[in-house]
């Protein structure tokens, strides 16, 4: 699903986003439905996401190694 913002609705109906900002409906129909769907985590937030859990799976592999002597 494509996220709906100014941009990808001006693209699709193959307007130029100012025709939004003349027409208040409009816009107000593209905040509305933009706050309706639902968050999808940008490729960076998914990144930091992956090496935080790569670093709790250290640190438990860690606290459950035994030492060496």
């Amino acid at each position: 699903m494509e996220s709906i913002n100014f941009n990808s609705v001006a693209v699709d109906a193959g307007i130029g986003k100012a025709t939004f900002y003349t027409n208040p409906e409009i816009c107000e129909r593209i905040e509305s439905l933009r706050e309706q769907q639902p968050q999808v985590p940008t490729p960076n937030q998914i990144k930091s996401s992956k090496r935080k859990d790569q670093k709790l799976r250290n640190i438990r592999l860690s606290s459950v190694r035994i030492p060496v002597r």
